[in-house]
């Protein structure tokens, strides 16, 4: 077994047919653990379609797994909500759907439950004395994370219930083909960055790119199958105050759209519903938006000199990928 801290699964690695199936494949997994934190992403029959018969209806989800758990503990932090759609009426369906794919929204239920934060705590390592590591009783050191699958990502509001920032998003997938798995990839580098966070994106497709993302770091480590590990840092103490971003939601947006759009809609509602102080806010707004990577790129497509991301010509991740 790997010393790495947290491991984590493509979308649907496995799939259970019943609850007891599932108990007790997390039982084996808890003994084989070996002191990490094993994220199982999985597919299940829900409940009325226990058995896999034609027409039974499943959900995607998944669990964080350790040997401190006892026998129905575990974590089953999240269910995946946004569902390959049968039709392109959004700009994530427009994302997701390649013609002759079959689609997710037929067979599978979607969730309504949003992502949460929950804690990993770390051990100090040998080397380290305890006291030296953290403070008493447990002497580890507790880590925000949480969870999201796939095409979720695409979701500007995705986190947006978060009560706080997390230091790492698992985040599993499984695409079809590069073109989709990259789309997707930057998806999530995006979340990560208006989270100030990282994403661990983990693409269990044929050839579904896979790395960590944000925080200075945007290297795939992975195409196609395979494991992986890569060791990343994670500032102590860590700071889990929310970002302007994350705080913001809808109405930064909106911000967001007048800077830099400059819908005449947009600034309208903002000079008669806030007034002065909606120039003042846009103003500011735009100015963070030039401190975000993803919107400065955004910002200078529409000024005529952003670069191409398909047909560029430079050593970027998706030219490497697919020339």
């Amino acid at each position: 077994m790997t010393s790495a801290k947290v491991l984590l699964w493509p979308e649907s690695a496995v799939v259970f047919n019943s609850q007891k199936e599932r108990e007790l494949a997390f039982e084996r997994v808890r003994a084989h653990s070996n002191g990490a934190y094993v994220g199982v992403a999985f597919e299940q029959y829900a409940e009325g379609h226990e058995e896999p018969w034609a027409g039974s209806r499943t959900k995607n989800g998944l669990a964080i797994i350790h040997r401190s758990q006892q026998p129905g503990e575990e974590v089953i932090q999240y269910y995946k909500q946004q569902l390959v759609p049968r039709e392109s009426s959004s700009t994530e369906a427009a994302i997701a759907l390649t013609p002759g794919v079959v689609t997710e929204s037929f067979s599978k239920i979607p969730s309504i439950d949003p992502p949460k934060i929950h804690r990993l705590e770390l051990k100090h390592p040998r080397h380290i004395p305890a006291p030296e590591w953290s403070s008493p009783p447990n002497f580890t050191r507790s880590i925000p994370l949480t969870t999201s699958i796939c095409l979720d990502l695409a979701s500007p509001t995705a986190f947006r219930d978060l009560a706080s920032r997390p230091a790492l998003i698992l985040a599993p997938a499984r695409t079809w083909e590069t073109t989709v798995s990259l789309a997707m990839w930057e998806q999530a580098k995006t979340r990560a960055a208006e989270l100030d966070s990282m994403v661990l994106w983990c693409d269990g497709g044929f050839t579904g790119v896979s790395g960590v993302g944000g925080q200075g770091i945007h290297e795939i480590m992975q195409v196609g199958g395979g494991s992986w590990t890569r060791t990343i840092g994670v500032p102590w103490p860590f700071n889990e105050r929310k970002t302007v971003y994350a705080t913001g939601g809808e109405w930064f947006v909106l911000i967001f759209l007048a800077a830099v759009m400059g819908g005449d809609f947009a600034v309208s509602y903002l000079v008669h519903n806030v007034g002065r102080g909606g120039w003042a806010v846009m103003t500011g707004g735009r100015l963070l938006l030039n401190r975000i990577p993803v919107f400065q790129r955004m910002i200078a497509a529409r000024r005529g000199d952003g670069d191409d991301l398909v047909g560029a010509e430079g050593n970027n991740e998706r030219q490497r990928l697919l020339d």
